[in-house]
Parts: structure tokens; sequence; C-alpha cells
């Protein structure tokens, strides 16, 4: 016998449910990252919120993202985990960002039928400074006065 797909099946046409509670702190250990916790949705947002969305879309910029046309506009962060069932917390860090400046991050979630979730809460933070180097010695160079040293 050959199974087919329910004819009477009704077509998920439900979004997943909202990140409400995206978090950004200063990433760790070394320049240029940030650090972004939330709590997964599910797939089918309503209450309950259950199940598991398909993917997620993290996004950032500069500039404050206040609609879908700046998120649309906004830099997509790669290497986003893999969702979690409703409910999970979640977290990755943002690497590849331009030391101490200004971020501002955003999340949408989608189903494995496409349908994709209203946009998050914004959050912002500043993203970590490159790491401090080895001390460099000069001694009567250009700029220095003799026998000033910078270490």
């Amino acid at each position: 016998n050959i199974e087919l797909p329910n004819a009477n099946a009704t077509p998920d046409s439900t979004a997943p449910g909202v990140v409400d509670d995206l978090s950004a702190a200063t990433g760790t250990g070394g320049g240029g990252r940030c650090n972004l916790t939330w709590t997964s949705t599910g797939d089918d947002a309503g209450s309950p919120d259950t199940g598991t969305p398909r993917y997620y879309d993290i996004r950032y910029s500069e500039s404050d993202i206040t609609d879908q046309t700046d998120f649309d506009n906004a830099t997509e962060v790669t290497g986003e985990p893999n969702p979690s069932v409703a409910g999970t917390s979640e977290a990755m860090t943002v690497t590849g960002l331009t030391a101490n400046t200004l971020y501002y991050f955003a999340i949408e979630v989608t189903d494995e039928a496409d349908n994709t979730s209203a946009l998050s809460n914004v959050d912002s933070e500043t993203s970590s400074d490159a790491p401090a180097g080895n001390p460099v010695s000069m001694s009567g160079g250009v700029g220095l006065g003799a026998g000033c040293s910078v270490h």
C-alpha cells in the first residue's frame, strides 16, 4: 500500500510565536562580539505555544531596527542555532563585528510551511573591544620626545 498525504488536511497557515525576550550583551573572548539570548517560540503561535520552528533569521545593524524594512536591510547573521522546542533558552555569539560599536539585533522565526513570525523585540549592545595586544616599546620615535617611551 502507498500512503498518501491526507487531502483533507488543513495547510499550516499559522506563523510561529514572536520572540519577545531577545537580549544582547557585550561578548567576551575577542574583539567584535556580542552575545544574544532568547527563549525559543513554538512552531505555531498560540496558547500554549508548542512545537519546534524550522529556523531563525537573526540580523543586526548599526542603525535601530524599527520595522520590517529595517530588518530586511540589516545584515544577516550566520551560524544561528537550530531551534529548540518552545520554551527552551537559546544563545549564540555573533562574531566579526567592528569592535566597540553599537549594534541593534532582531529575530524572525520560520516554520516548516514557510510561515514567518512577526519581528522580535529589538535589543542593542556595544560589541567587545579588540583584545589587548603585546605592549609596544618605542624610544625617541617620531612624535615622541627623546627618552620617552610607550608601553
